[in-house]
């Protein structure tokens, strides 16, 4: 079978949310050309029994890797080892929802550079339960300006679940490897493919239901400070996007999303202590327009930081409502 789409589904140590995330899958795919692949990155779980039971009944393809070589190339063996036209690189605790196959091969029949697909967060996973999705529900947006289709695709060009790109494009890409450690290799990787003229979509159907994070490992500071930083002055200029397109996603992402991080994160996680503040402040403090929100949520005692969070909160939903 000639595949339009692969579906490549990296894991590590979530045997439960792998098994819900390819029985979401399954059915979908019946009949149709898509590939599914789960790259195991040496799980200790019981991944790799459950994968060679499920692979074997259902007749995709299983690999499991002799050593954990660490998140980032397993990705890239994801886009390795795709066959299909098309390459997606799904999340293992995130769920394609009911109709999201039928919607995104309507997307591929278009021939595009990319495809960015709609998403929502998963609230409960047995049923699953969802909230809205983040985008109107209004069909597929087509563009053939990377700096339009990036405004509209904006910090979620990060959430690997959500790009679709020509495998072709991936694949060609020239020493992949130097992206490892950036924590957004995906990330980089999408950037190099939009280098490409030709029809760049939106899929606004609600397609995928993601997995939220409440706490994590890393320096956030480092991570959503400096990293991202460099993603969008580095990969997403390079790939020729305007610079004034990328300051004004910047400094967007700084009042909205990137702040709510920073709050929520310093709220839940105990290793807060230990970020780097400099990471972060260094560029944010280059914009007035964000430097006082920053001094205070990043300074801050957790009593106001608390406080910040509530406002926050509270401003979101007004502004929803209006």
């Amino acid at each position: 079978m000639q595949y339009k789409l692969t579906i490549a589904i990296p894991t590590y140590n979530r045997a439960g949310k792998l098994k819900k995330c390819v029985e979401c899958i399954l059915p979908q795919i019946k009949n149709k050309p898509v590939e599914l692949l789960v790259n195991d990155n040496a799980s200790t779980d019981n991944t790799e029994s459950l994968m060679k039971r499920m692979s074997n009944k259902y007749g995709f393809s299983y690999y499991r890797n002799h050593d954990n070589v660490g998140p980032d190339r397993n990705f890239l063996l994801g886009y390795e080892r795709a066959v299909g036209e098309y390459v997606m690189l799904l999340g293992d605790d995130d769920f394609l929802l009911p109709g999201a196959i039928e919607s995104i091969m309507k997307s591929l029949d278009e021939n595009p550079v990319m495809v960015h697909i709609n998403s929502c967060d998963l609230l409960k996973t047995e049923p699953i339960k969802k909230s809205l999705p983040r985008l109107k529900e209004e069909g597929q947006i087509i563009y053939h300006n990377r700096d339009e289709f990036f405004k509209g695709v904006d910090i979620f060009v990060t959430f690997m679940s959500s790009m679709i790109l020509k495998t072709d494009y991936v694949q060609k890409i020239k020493n992949k490897e130097k992206f490892i450690g950036t924590y957004f290799i995906q990330s980089f990787i999408a950037f190099e493919v939009m280098k490409n003229e030709g029809k760049y979509i939106i899929n606004t159907y609600n397609c995928l239901a993601a997995s939220p994070n409440r706490t994590v490992g890393y320096d956030l500071y480092f991570v959503w400070g400096e990293q991202y930083y460099n993603l969008l002055f580095n990969g997403a200029i390079n790939c020729g996007i305007e610079k004034s397109t990328v300051e004004q996603i910047y400094i967007k992402d700084l009042k909205d999303i990137i702040l709510n991080f920073v709050l929520s994160f310093r709220i839940t996680c105990k290793n807060s202590r230990n970020w780097e503040k400099k990471y972060i402040l260094n560029h944010v403090y280059q914009y007035k327009e964000v430097k006082l929100a920053y001094k205070w949520a990043v300074n801050s005692p957790l009593a106001v930081v608390i406080i910040m969070k509530i406002i926050m909160l509270i401003k979101r939903k007004l502004n929803k409502n209006i």
